[in-house]
Order: structure tokens, then sequence, then C-alpha cells
């Protein structure tokens, strides 16, 4: 790492257990940091009281109930004391030199505001899950490398992050408004993303930069060989959101017929899954927060200085393994996938 470089490192908790103990241990190993922030959601595990036992200079922001990793995460950015920040959940393993391989392109370049490392699975330690991505219009992140076990490449510019490990500097983060509450879990690191990419900012993933997630959410993260009915509800939810947050209405009108597409097939997902429910308890929650997201996009437009067109694509949709056991494979995948890229071969060069 650069002399005279500050960085802190914010791990947000909820239950951790020994995972954060864990964690703690491996940001020794990732780098020099000049603080480290512990920010956690209301745990009555005694993780906390463990960690800060084992790390006196840790500098503890408990709150009494799971106040969710949005209100954590923004915490802990406010909190920090260095202009870069370390962002990292509570079921993180990192590689030794880590935190020098992501200041890289923050450094090289003044208008990089993020960078991210390859993030593979706790368990097939070898299997790439996460590596940047970039988005789809239809309201989902295509990541990039997801499954391959192929040697790193080199750093390139991408569309989204996951906040799971997350370089940053601080104050274009803030400014842009932070991660937005209203979301919850589940694509509000993608949502800040591509705000930042909006305001004409650019984001790295470095695949030789390596992390490991080691663990996941109850009843959200997928560790089986099918979808969890609250990540269905979320994922129906915070798509129709994310919409609404970042894309202009023409945008969202010269997309809405591959949308709609891709939201019967989500539709057919939780219905193959036998909890049909779930989308349509997601998408009644979305219209609920509509308004409220509808107020915060019309607050961020003073700060944007790129066109929707800057971020939008149809790059090839990723099934993860419990989609691909709902039925999300073959005849039917190819088909929606080779449908949305026709449509947007039509409405591409509309979208300014």
């Amino acid at each position: 790492m650069s002399v005279g470089v500050q960085v802190s490192a914010v791990v947000v908790a909820h239950q951790a257990g020994e995972r954060l103990l864990s964690t703690l241990a491996g940001l020794q190993q990732a780098g020099s940091f000049a603080e480290i922030l512990l920010v956690d959601s209301g745990s009555t595990d005694g993780s906390v009281q463990r960690a800060y036992a084992a790390n006196p200079s840790l500098r503890v922001f408990p709150y009494d109930s799971n106040v969710g990793p949005c209100v954590t995460r923004n915490r802990g950015l406010r909190e920090a004391r260095s202009p870069f920040v370390l962002l990292i959940d509570d079921d993180m393993d990192l590689a030794p030199g880590l935190l020098s391989a992501l200041l890289t392109p923050l450094l090289a370049d003044e208008n990089c505001v993020a960078s991210g490392p390859r993030i593979c699975d706790g368990v097939q330690r070898d299997v790439v899950q996460y590596e940047g991505g970039r988005w789809h219009y239809a309201g989902v992140p295509s990541f990039l490398g997801a499954g391959s076990r192929e040697a790193p490449g080199p750093m390139r510019d991408v569309d989204v992050l996951t906040s799971g490990c997350l370089l940053v500097r601080r104050e274009p983060v803030l400014l842009a408004g932070g991660f937005r509450s209203l979301l919850g879990y589940l694509m509000e690191d993608v949502e800040l993303c591509l705000r930042l990419r909006l305001m004409g900012l650019r984001l790295v993933v470095v695949p030789t930069a390596l992390a490991w997630n080691a663990g996941g959410s109850t009843g959200l993260s997928l560790r089986g060989a099918s979808f969890p009915t609250r990540r269905l509800v979320q994922q129906a939810r915070n798509r129709a959101l994310v919409r609404c947050l970042i894309f202009t209405p023409t945008t969202r009108l010269l997309c809405w017929p591959g949308v709609a597409l891709f939201e019967l097939a989500g539709l057919a997902m939780s219905t193959a899954s036998l909890k049909p429910h779930a989308w349509v308890w997601g998408k009644l929650s979305a219209r609920q927060g509509r308004r409220e997201a509808l107020r915060l996009a019309r607050e961020f437009r003073q700060l944007r200085k790129e066109s929707d067109g800057t971020i939008l694509g149809a790059p090839p949709l990723v099934f993860t393994a419990a989609a691909r056991g709902s039925g999300a494979t073959g005849p039917a995948a190819r088909f929606l996938d080779g449908a949305l890229r026709l449509w947007w071969r039509v409405i591409g060069r509309f979208i300014a």
C-alpha cells in the first residue's frame, strides 16, 4: 500500500457468531488499516463482546435492533475518519494483500470511486461467485465469471460490485446518498453502484484480489437447491423499485415489454418453486415503496452526469444453481435471453 494512504475498515454484523472473529482476523492479513469499525445490527449472541475483547482497538457502534445493512453501512461511512473505506460483511475471508490490490485503481484515477475483488465460494474456494457485473435492462445484474474456475484476469471496468467486500472513496459515496434504506436487503449495493456510474464515476473489479464468502444471511442466501421465500419476495420487490430509483420515465416505458417478459419468467420460476405468492407479495410491496422511490429519484437528478444508456444493455442472463433447479434452463432460458436481446436491439438506439 502506498505510504500515507489512510483506509478505514467497516465491518457490518448481525448474529455473526464466531465468524465475526474470523473476519476480523482476516483483516489483519489483508492490509494495514488506520482504524477498524464494527457496526452491529442488534446482535444478541455475544459476538460483539467477544470481538471487542479480542480487538480492544475496535470502534464499536451497536444498534438495539436489526436495522439492516443499509443503515449500518451508512453509519460506518459517516463515522469513518479516512478518505477510503473498505466495507466488509461479517462472513468474508480475505486473502493477504487484498487492500493494496484494491487501492491500485483508485490511486491511479481520481474518477475511480470503488473497486472490488474476485469473491469465491467459501466451500468450493476456487469457484467464482462475483467478479463485478454488467446491468441488464430487465432489472438484474449479469455477474461476470460466475461459476468459473479460470485464472484471474486483468482489472476491468464494471457497472456493479457487491458490498460484501468493497473499497470506496468515502466522500463521493456519501454525496451520492449512500445505500438506500428503502431497498432493505438485496440489490441495495447494485442500486448504489448504478447511481455512481450515472454520476460519471468508474467502478473497477480487481480479479487478482481474492475474498471468500464463507457464510450467508439466514432466509436470504442461496445455500440450497431452492430459493428462500424471503429472497424471492425481495428480488421481485427491489427489481421494480430500482427501476423507479434509477431510470427516467421514458426509459422505463421503452423497456417495459422486455421487463414484462422477464417478470413473467420470474413468476413462473416462483410457481415452479411452489411459491407464486412470493412474487405477488414482492410486487405489492414495491407499490407501497414507489412514491418514496420516485422522490429519491427526483433528488438524484442534480447529481446525474450520464444518460441511462450509459449503463443499460442486454448482457447474457446468469442463472444460479437454485434458478436452474427451478427449471430456468435449456430452451426456456435461451428463449428468454434471445427475446430480451431482440427487444434491446429495437429500443437501444432510442435510449439516450
